[in-house]
């Protein structure tokens, strides 16, 4: 036992070792003496952190290696730190209330950072947010020096017009935290560098790719630019993982994925090899007049489990993701099997997968159970208002609550155009129109407007939760009603009562009399 003890310790010792082995020394310490001069810069990104934070210790090194790979941008930005168990005052002026928390400052200007937190997310953010919406490149060495950066694509704007440069900008102001934008407005030099026509072109540093793809639209039409770089922007064949999942989600296209190992500094050799064969797949589409885009993905993606792939599958796996739609291939990845998939999602026979318990056998207690599966036919094909408590069987809140949302269904059950309902969000899959970020979650689905379901935030309490759906359901919820269901069961309950009395009278009637013959046989 004390040998596992010392082994466990040598671990922590290992992993903390680990996680504070790096270099801060190009994150900017701030405290009250320089606070006020720093954040009047045109880009400062400030990080309030305390030292015994677990999630602070975990951000650390990746906000050090954010600043040292921007530290010679033009212009960089600054990355600096708050200890806020040194610097209170600082903490409590800015309503510090966890940590870490993270506050874009523009000139003196505070904005909450809402991106991401690991080094190359927190680039890309920055890069996006610092300095204008698009940098202006007025010398071909200043074009030629982004051109060969091939961290990511550029959106590229030729103008010279204001009126074409305001819309551009208003453009990549729009799209500045996803995308690099850059300007040129020189005559000369949009000459010298797209031939002299005005317009947009995305610059790709996609391996055996297109390296420029010109927008051949309208530039004053803001949605049709948006959209064709969202699409533009992606490989062909792409890798699918956290950094570039936003992207992913940003275009409307369908995504075509397969699922295998992916390590991009182990193991490239797979990654070309499943890429080659996405790419014959990918031309096929091309050729059939199917947009799709199409990537690689670790096993280790969520979508992987949600599609409950088997865990301990060693082939590779493929499935189709829209939104809010997915469909999940039988067979393993060929390109054969993968054409045959395309085909059969545009042709609309592909059958949509659904994480779904079984459907209940028996459903007669006051609180329906709805699954995936009967979501449609309990929930939205009907003319009821209904009020579904999406919950998970582990936790503690649902559990509480539980009692009391069955006596609301038990006070509510004579009212039939009202139906009280629970998910089990945790082994089925959420349906759409409904966001699920914790558990219990209350809506109501109106019986006039199925499609903006209402979110219940009010007290988990009968009475509450009652008025709130007198005050929302679209059938009103009248009281005579109910009270002449209440009698009519009533009454019938007296009539099968009074049956009953009657049945066992006589039964016991019977009973007796033949207890009497057997007596007087006896003497």
């Amino acid at each position: 036992m004390k040998g596992f003890i010392a082994v466990l310790l040598l671990l922590v010792v290992v992993a903390w070792g680990q996680e504070a082995d790096y270099d801060d020394s190009d994150v900017l310490k701030l405290n009250a003496a320089n606070f006020d001069a720093t954040i009047q810069k045109d880009f400062v990104l400030v990080k309030f952190f305390a030292p015994w934070c677990g999630h602070c210790k975990h951000l650390a090194p990746e906000f050090a290696k954010a600043a040292t790979i921007m530290k010679n941008d033009d212009p960089a930005p600054i990355l600096a730190e708050v200890d806020c168990t040194v610097e209170s005052e600082l903490a409590s002026r800015f309503q510090v209330q966890g940590y870490p928390t993270l506050k874009i400052f523009r000139n003196g200007q505070e904005t909450p950072y809402n991106g991401p937190r690991e080094a190359d997310g927190i680039v890309r953010f920055v890069r996006s947010q610092a300095g204008p919406a698009a940098k202006l490149l007025a010398t071909a060495e200043a074009f030629d020096a982004l051109v060969a950066k091939k961290d990511d694509v550029t959106v590229m704007g030729f103008f010279s017009t204001e009126e074409s440069k305001l819309n551009f900008m208003k453009v990549a102001n729009t799209m500045r935290e996803d995308f690099r934008f850059a300007l040129v407005t020189d005559a000369e030099l949009i000459n010298q560098k797209n031939a002299g026509k005005e317009g947009i072109v995305l610059i790709r540093p996609f391996e055996g790719e297109e390296p420029r793809v010109e927008f051949t639209g309208d530039v004053t039409d803001a949605t049709a630019v948006k959209q064709w770089v969202q699409t533009a922007s992606l490989p062909v064949v792409g890798i699918l993982k956290a950094t570039t999942e936003k992207r992913y989600n940003l275009s409307p296209l369908p995504k075509f994925v397969v699922f295998t190992k992916v390590d991009e500094v182990r193991d490239v050799s797979t990654i070309k090899y499943y890429t080659n064969r996405l790419r014959r797949v990918a031309a096929q589409a091309t050729a059939a007049g199917h947009p799709m885009l199409f990537c690689l993905a670790d096993k280790s993606n969520s979508l992987f489990t949600q599609l409950t792939f088997e865990a301990e599958s060693t082939t590779p796996r493929m499935a189709i993701v829209t939104e809010p739609f997915k469909f999940k291939a039988d067979k393993d990845f060929t390109v054969e099997n993968a054409n045959a998939f395309v085909e059969s999602y545009f042709a609309g026979t592909a059958e949509k997968f659904m994480k779904s318990q079984p459907i209940p056998e028996t459903n007669d207690g006051p609180v329906k159970v709805v699954v995936a599966r009967s979501f449609d036919e309990e929930v939205v094909n009907n003319d009821q208002d209904v009020f579904i408590k999406f919950y998970a069987p582990w936790c503690g809140h649902c559990k509480h609550l539980a009692p009391i949302y069955e006596q609301l269904a038990e006070k509510m059950k004579a009212h039939k155009t009202l139906k009280i309902v629970e998910y089990d969000a945790s082994d089925n899959e959420v349906p759409p129109h409904y966001s699920v970020q914790g558990f219990p979650t209350l809506y109501l689905a109106k019986a006039n407007d199925k499609g903006h379901p209402i979110a219940y935030d009010g007290e988990r309490e009968v009475d509450a939760m009652e008025k709130w759906l007198r005050e929302h359901v679209a059938n009103p919820l009248d009281t005579e009603q109910p009270q002449a269901e209440e009698k009519k069961e009533k009454k019938e309950k007296d009539k099968k009562d009074k049956k009953e009395k009657k049945k066992e009278k006589k039964e016991k009637k019977e009973k007796d009399k033949k207890e009497k013959k057997e007596k007087q046989a006896e003497l």
